[in-house]
């Protein structure tokens, strides 16, 4: 086990009608104007957004609207949320949504709190580590990116198709209100999408090499818990019990608790680096391109190493295997194809042709993601270009 370091910071309330709490928890941590930062009409239609304004009304908080954040949330979007929240003299930042509109916030609030700074050339690309940030809470609808307790934001230069993220601790949000009631209305495809994100994070911090019995254990069983849920909540959508199950999967898989024994809570991110283009090249679902990617990850890594013995460790322990010392590849491959079956059985591509894209296609994001001059990605199984050629064309 590898010496690390953890914090977790958010404050997490969950249950039915916590929503209704947002106006006590901006004051709680100091806020007195917020800027509302949200994506489309959905969050209006379905009442929630009526219950934010009331919420802050009974507690005397000021704040500024700011909706429109789409998918594959933009630079620009950001960048005009900056400017708007500095010209109205803002203190503190709600998020009602997914990912887009959480990472949104977390990159106003960087720049908002460092205005010497260039959030993108300065913190997304140069990864220079910002050490304050504008508070930020979050009411959470759907299941998926964790970004309500994590330390990441992802943003889409749109000029470039380029997207970049960045991980720091002043990212994180100092509360976030989770009722899983919000996730009802979510389209299966989404639910789907946000569950195999879900698995993705638990997966990167999984396959970070390191020996931990209680880190795998923790792993093993949220991944176990998405596999049994996700199903129910896509065929059930009001069913509160498994959308809770997933709600609270989807929080703790991105906040490092179940990378304890690795060396700084890390992430392998060999995954999501395989995917991070897409978004970008062809405005995919993030989750349907980790559906693709991460089995094929797995597989292809098993193949190349001496002792893969963490893949074998994951198709037996999750996938319920039958375990064989003298065919682990066996037992390996037999895992993938079963997480395989488990992908395509709730509506997610298994391969690029699945998504609509072209060997072109194909060709495009590898030469616009595979590392460059002799550069790896990953800890586990550093991947060369190569590598990542041949795991895309895997699976094309």
């Amino acid at each position: 086990m590898d010496s690390f370091e953890l914090q977790l910071s958010t404050d997490i309330v969950f249950g039915k009608g916590v929503e209704k709490l947002v106006g006590k928890k901006v004051r709680q941590f100091g806020g007195s104007k917020v800027l509302l930062v949200y994506g489309g009409g959905s969050v209006k239609r379905s009442g929630l957004y009526d219950t934010v304004i009331e919420a802050f009304k009974e507690e005397g908080i000021e704040y500024v609207d700011f909706g429109g954040v789409k998918p594959n949330p933009s630079l620009s979007k950001a960048r005009e949320g900056i400017e708007l929240a500095r010209k109205e003299g803002v203190d503190f930042l709600v998020a009602i949504g997914g990912a887009s509109s959480i990472d949104t916030a977390k990159g106003i609030g960087l720049g908002l709190a460092n205005p010497d700074k260039d959030i993108w050339k300065d913190f997304y690309i140069a990864k220079e580590v910002p050490t304050r940030s504008v508070p930020l809470g979050t009411i959470h609808t759907i299941s998926a990116a964790g970004s309500e307790q994590s330390t990441s934001s992802v943003l889409k230069d749109e000029e470039n198709n380029r997207k970049s993220g960045i991980n720091t601790q002043v990212n994180r949000p100092v509360f976030a209100l989770l009722n899983p009631e919000l996730t009802y209305t979510v389209p299966a495809y989404q639910t789907a999408a946000g569950a195999t994100d879900i698995i993705a994070h638990v997966v990167e911090r999984y396959f970070y090499p390191a020996d931990t019995y209680l880190g795998d254990g923790f792993s093993e069983t949220m991944i176990k818990c998405v596999l049994k849920y996700a199903p129910i909540a896509i065929a059930q959508p009001d069913d509160y019990e498994s959308h809770a199950e997933l709600m609270i999967a989807g929080c703790y898989a991105h906040c490092d608790l179940n990378a304890i024994g690795r060396k700084n809570a890390a992430m392998d991110g060999s995954c999501h680096a395989l995917e991070r283009q897409m978004g970008g090249l062809f405005d995919t679902t993030h989750g349907a391109g980790l559906a693709i990617l991460m089995p094929a990850w797995i597989e292809y890594t098993a193949e190349h190493m001496e002792d893969p013995g963490q893949q074998y460790k994951f198709a037996v322990n999750v996938f319920g295997v039958e375990p064989d010392e003298n065919d682990k590849m066996g037992v390996i491959k037999e895992g993938v194809r079963r997480f395989r079956e488990w992908l395509k059985g709730i509506g997610m591509p298994v391969t690029f042709s699945d998504m609509g894209l072209s060997k072109d296609d194909v060709m495009r994001l590898w030469e616009a993601n595979a590392p460059k001059n002799g550069a790896t990605q990953g800890k586990m199984f550093p991947l060369t270009d190569k590598d990542y050629l041949g795991i895309y064309l895997s699976v094309l």
